[in-house]
């Protein structure tokens, strides 16, 4: 009962973004949506260890490594996260205020994505998909690479405009977190040689490139096991299996990315090529990847924000009852999104009570 409360609540506040921008009702929203973010904020930090999978392991590996420099230095996997945990250990707080802490970051980078990637056009509505698609799986269960993808996003939006320093500061932050976000490097570089769109010839060459070598790929599984953080992953010491790449995700985005190309490619702005063009890269290494479902779904997971931004993205091109109609057909996706990652928790408990 309380997850769909949390949904109805974003769903509501995302409403706000469909008002002009000289609307005075507009502060209410924002009013609404900070009780909302900090609402969320400690929903997640203070969840009881039974409802998600892993808080446990967190916890006992954040003490054992955690407590000191020495041991955070000499295991050096995700210093960022351990010395965040190894700082409020040593101010004598308990594991939630941690755990609330870790929410509060990778909200708010959240926050500053969706407010900054189209120059805080539909604001709440960027954030509600990207609460309906993450908030659940990266919040409340995989909080490390959550709070890690949400900054090197932000990191990634600042690059692009090109405030060097700003953007840095974000992805490094995003990469002491998770090594995960490594992934973003070669787009890093692509940015800082002036390379920032992608014409409709790369992007099906991209995508269909991808479904091309996915089988290729697959066959160096054997070398890319002897890499110490993908070896679980490879080698059988976790469970792993195909992808199908007729899941809802895959299609939708597919579905997404031509109608954009098709319809709407001509009408871009640098941004609108920016955000499409992340969307196209994830999407095509998902595809790449299928052959193994863990690195295929930690790369969708990696694009996520931009895919989000790029559904909304179409708003732009749209008169005002087709945006409505279009903020409808958004809802029912995020239902979908929210849904399925449900299935990874169970009835919500405080760690308080």
């Amino acid at each position: 009962m309380l997850y769909l409360v949390l949904f109805l609540s974003m769903a509501g506040v995302s409403a706000f973004s469909f008002l002009p921008e000289e609307s005075k009702t507009k502060v209410l929203g924002g009013v609404l949506f900070s009780f909302v973010f900090f609402y969320l904020v400690f929903f997640a930090g203070l969840r009881a260890p039974e409802i998600a999978p892993d808080y446990l392991n967190y916890v006992d590996w954040l003490h054992r490594v955690g407590g000191s420099l020495d041991s955070i230095f000499a295991e050096f996997k995700d210093p960022g996260f351990l010395l965040t945990f190894s700082l409020v250990n040593w101010l004598g707080f308990p594991d939630y205020v941690f755990f609330s802490l870790i929410a509060f970051i990778s909200l708010f980078a959240k926050l500053v994505f969706s407010r900054n990637v189209f120059f805080g056009y539909f604001t709440y509505l960027v954030f509600f998909l990207i609460f309906s698609r993450f908030y659940i799986v990266h919040d409340m269960v995989q909080v490390r690479v959550g709070a890690a993808i949400a900054l090197a996003s932000c990191g990634m939006i600042f690059l692009f405009r090109g405030q060097l320093s700003k953007g840095l500061i974000f992805y490094l932050l995003g990469l002491s977190f998770h090594l995960s976000v490594i992934m973003f490097f070669p787009v890093i570089v692509l940015l800082v040689f002036g390379f920032k769109r992608l014409s409709r010839f790369h992007i099906a060459v991209l995508l269909l490139g991808s479904l091309a070598l996915s089988s290729l790929i697959s066959g160096f599984s054997g070398q890319l096991s002897q890499i110490g953080r993908l070896a679980p992953y490879l080698n059988g010491e976790y469970q792993t299996g195909a992808l199908s790449l007729l899941s809802f995700y895959v299609l939708i985005r597919i579905a997404l990315v031509l109608s954009v190309v098709t319809f709407f490619y001509n009408q871009l702005s640098e941004t609108d090529h920016f955000v499409l063009g992340m969307t196209v890269v994830g999407l095509s290494l998902q595809i790449l990847l299928s052959w193994n479902d863990s690195f295929s779904l930690r790369t969708a997971e990696l694009f996520g924000m931009f895919d989000m931004a790029c559904f909304v993205m179409l708003m732009r091109f749209l008169d005002y009852r087709s945006k409505i109609s279009y903020g409808l057909l958004l809802l029912a996706i995020a239902v979908i999104f929210y849904m399925a990652t449900l299935k990874v928790v169970d009835a919500y408990a405080s760690v308080l009570s």
